[in-house]
């Protein structure tokens, strides 16, 4: 497609960045109308999204869907 590694990662990593501050508008949004079930099943989404747009940052594919396991990935690298 044109684009060397680096680059795939860096636009990856940027989507999911993205990704993670679209998911926490949301978030806030339904905490606003209520909807408190949802508001926390987006904010655990961004924060998962958070996390994997630093191990593309790095170059580093990972996949998962725990925090608790990606942090603990992250530590080890």
């Amino acid at each position: 497609m044109g684009c060397n590694l680096s680059n795939r990662w860096m636009l990856e990593s940027k989507r999911w960045l993205e990704q993670a501050f679209e998911n926490l508008r949301a978030a806030e949004d339904n905490i606003k109308t209520g909807h408190y079930a949802w508001s926390c099943f987006l904010s655990q989404q961004a924060a998962e999204y958070a996390l994997k747009f630093v191990f593309y940052l790095i170059g580093i594919e990972k996949f998962g869907h725990s925090i608790l396991d990606l942090c603990s990935i992250y530590l080890l690298n």
